[in-house]
């Protein structure tokens, strides 16, 4: 099982603002202006897929490698923030997301994976796209 932990939001939002030099509001509000990013890569039919099968489109542009933030619908409804992991347990969290937090990971809402070291933010946008930001 793997061993994540959430982050309360405003601790979240500090290193988003320390990292990136730019607030984070909502997970919206990056996906919009975001849109404007040449960066948006297909991802056919994804509602179709298996959440490992999404998630290798991740592994195509970035190889993640320790802290992960990741953000999801759940982090929203289900739990006070986003979730703190480390990035070898990522497969992991995403094939027990549905289990442990009763929907998908790629449920049709917005996705961020997060590496603040790294200062990369791969976004999944549930209108078939994904990017690097």
């Amino acid at each position: 099982m793997s061993k994540e932990v959430t982050i309360p939001w405003s601790q979240f939002s500090e290193k988003f603002l320390t990292a990136f030099g730019i607030p984070f509001g909502t997970t919206d509000e990056l996906v919009e202006a975001a849109k404007r990013v040449d960066a948006w890569k297909p991802i056919q039919n994804w509602k179709h897929r298996e959440d490992s099968t999404i998630l290798q489109h991740l592994y195509e542009s970035w190889t993640p490698t320790g802290q992960l933030w990741v953000v999801t619908d759940a982090s929203h409804y289900k739990m006070p923030g986003p979730f703190l992991l480390d990035a070898k347990e990522l497969n992991q969290f995403v094939r027990q997301h549905q289990a442990r937090y009763g929907q998908c990971f790629f449920d049709g809402g917005d996705i961020l994976i997060i590496s603040f070291r790294d200062k990369v933010v791969w976004c999944f946008h549930h209108e078939e796209v994904h990017a690097m930001l």
